[in-house]
């Protein structure tokens, strides 16, 4: 059987250029004692959230509703045992995420330091003139920062290759090189991905459906989402990024232990989701240190007490 507890974040601003501020909803799913998220993001092609439902019910889960009934097994098993996924595993570090880049100031590279972090990913969108400004204020204000914080970009696909051109035309030399890569400028083509990486000399990656393509150099960095789709084959010729989807706390942590327990090389990633939006209950056990995600105690995913009370329904 297959329970379910609906839920809604707020996030604290607007999260992508797709996507506005407005409340976000998904589900908790329980089976055999454990528990996983299904989030489904409509914005950026998912299928609605009573569809996701509506297909676990009648045993044709989508990509999302495949992961979170693994998510259930393998958080049972430890709930079984009694023990903490997370028990003798490191959780890699992440960067963190912004979805207001004017909001930042010299002030706020202080405290991302001393909190551990050298990585920052900016959301940006489909105004690539206003993109490349932002950005090279953000980097004027940043440059002498050493070691330099390292900036990730994410598009999620609102330009295209003409307004990609322009970003990078009007990026300065020196914000150039603070730029680690560009996630998701425009749909992906691998032809066209590899041309401008060549003229552009930015480094791209791939997120949304990256599980669909073996390594390319049309894209040096993968993004890999444990909600979304299995464990990609590892390659030394590309970068891994594990990334949570955004999602709830129980969502945020099956990331956190896919990445920490994946055999190949991880790079820094992108686990600590939980700020972008508005402290609830879940997120406020979370803690952060040294730029790692810091899971709440207890056996499996933790939270045992919290989702023994929540009105768990019956999925039919």
């Amino acid at each position: 059987m297959i329970e379910f507890w609906r839920y809604q974040l707020q996030p604290v601003a607007s999260l992508n250029a797709k996507t506005g501020d407005g409340l976000c909803e998904g589900a908790l799913i329980r089976v055999g004692g454990g528990h996983g998220c299904v989030h489904p993001w409509t914005s950026l092609g998912d299928r609605p959230l009573s569809e996701q439902l509506h297909l676990l019910a009648i045993g044709k889960p989508t990509a999302l509703g495949e992961r979170a009934l693994q998510c259930c097994a393998i958080d049972a098993a430890a709930r079984a045992e009694k023990r903490s996924l997370f028990r003798g595993l490191k959780v890699p570090r992440s960067h963190v995420t912004v979805t207001e880049v004017d909001a930042l100031a010299v002030a706020d590279l202080a405290s991302i330091r001393a909190a551990g972090f050298d990585c920052v990913k900016i959301k940006l969108g489909a105004d690539a003139e206003r993109g490349a400004c932002q950005i090279n204020a953000l980097a004027d204000r940043w440059r002498s920062s050493n070691p330099p914080v390292r900036i990730r970009l994410d598009f999620n696909g609102t330009l295209n290759p003409d307004g990609l051109r322009r970003f990078s035309q009007r990026l300065r030399s020196h914000t150039s090189d603070l730029i680690d890569f560009v996630e998701d400028p425009f749909p992906y083509e691998p032809l066209l991905w590899q041309q401008l990486q060549l003229e552009t000399g930015l480094r791209f990656a791939l997120d949304r459906n990256s599980e669909r393509f073996a390594a390319d150099p049309a894209f040096p960095v993968r993004v890999w989402k444990p909600a979304c789709s299995p464990p990609p084959i590892s390659s030394s010729s590309e970068r891994l990024v594990i990334t949570s989807c955004m999602d709830h706390a129980i969502g945020q942590l099956f990331a956190a232990y896919e990445a920490s327990v994946f055999p190949g090389e991880v790079d820094t990633c992108g686990l600590l989701t939980h700020p972008v939006f508005c402290e609830d209950p879940f997120f406020r056990q979370l803690r952060i240190e040294d730029a790692r995600l810091v899971p709440p105690p207890g056996p499996g995913l933790g939270f045992g007490a919290m989702l023994a009370v929540l009105p768990w329904k019956a999925l039919t």
